[in-house]
């Protein structure tokens, strides 16, 4: 198991946590609208399907696509050093591997990507 202290550990932990939470509370959801979706009124019956289809999605989605933004957002703009040359022109090409916040693994994974 990572440690915590990392950035792996704690997106290892938080992933773990919110997969967990999120699906207890989209699998009840969802059972709902199948539970509606034996009514034999049809625009009810269609919404209920859809509905539960669009939640599974959904779940799916944010396991896939959270983990994948949090990195994003942790290597390109934390310790920045005041400096974001990725989201902002305020920068005027002054930014670069001598920023005082930052190491050279910062630099090497944002290269990388």
């Amino acid at each position: 198991i990572p440690s915590i202290r990392t950035t792996l550990g704690r997106l290892n932990y938080s992933l773990t946590r919110t997969i967990q939470s999120c699906f207890n509370t989209t699998l009840t959801t969802v059972m709902s609208f199948v539970a509606t979706s034996i009514t034999p009124v049809m625009p009810i019956h269609c919404f209920a399907v859809f509905a539960s289809l669009v939640l599974c999605v959904d779940y799916l989605f944010v396991c896939i696509l959270t983990p994948a933004i949090i990195m994003i957002a942790h290597i390109h703009f934390s310790d920045q050093g005041g400096c974001c040359c990725y989201c902002s022109r305020s920068c005027l090409g002054n930014c670069g591997p001598k920023e005082s916040n930052c190491d050279e693994s910062t630099f090497d994974s944002r290269q990388h990507d």
